[in-house]
């Protein structure tokens, strides 16, 4: 007769243990993504005078359009943060809830970051020089803050970092000229670079 071996209370406490620290762990790592929405303010002052100089240097309606489409998303990132940050830090999470938190603070981020990415390429496009520097600190800085802000959640980081460099590096790279192709790599370098310093102890 065929015995049936079932786990022991001591192996299904274990794995519940497990489970339940993993689901902790992940709802602390969201806790921080809400920690401080003054990263966020002082990123809307910077983008808003990058803005402004960018349009004053090579007006372009598509530059204007999606521009405020990005401020709107940046609006929204510092609003949902201010909301939902007493919730995130205070209440008691389970992994649902958090996951709600992160999807609520990854939409407006990710938003903006594709936005911004569009930008820059935009800017690459209208090959404006001095744009075109403004543009590569912009984007660099921007993903060094998304380095120290995000890095807590590497998927988010990454996925935000990609939407923000990649169409800017991709036209630098499409043009073939050493120096937009140097330009690209280097820029990529600071980039890959950045969660790594972030993650030193």
């Amino acid at each position: 007769m065929a015995r049936t071996i079932s786990a022991s209370p001591t192996d299904a406490d274990a794995a519940a243990g497990t489970i339940a620290l993993a689901d902790r762990v992940y709802a602390e790592l969201v806790r921080g993504l809400y920690a401080s929405p003054l990263q966020a303010v002082y990123m809307a002052f910077i983008f808003t005078g990058y803005l402004a100089l960018v349009l004053h240097a090579a007006p372009d309606a598509a530059i204007l359009i999606l521009g405020l489409l990005a401020l709107a998303a940046w609006a929204t990132r510092i609003l949902t943060t201010v909301r939902l940050q007493r919730k995130a830090l205070t209440a008691q999470l389970d992994r649902q809830a958090a996951k709600r938190l992160e999807m609520l603070f990854a939409v407006p981020y990710g938003s903006f970051a594709a936005l911004l990415g569009m930008i820059g390429a935009r800017v690459f496009h209208l090959d404006n020089g001095d744009a075109r520097v403004l543009t590569i600190c912009v984007l660099v800085g921007f993903c060094a803050g998304i380095a120290t802000g995000v890095g807590s959640r590497p998927r988010l980081a990454t996925l935000f970092m990609a939407l923000t460099m990649a169409p800017t590096l991709v036209f630098a790279l499409a043009e073939a000229r050493p120096l937009t192709i140097g330009l690209a790599f280097i820029a990529m370098a600071y980039v890959v670079g950045a969660p790594i310093a972030a993650d030193a102890p």
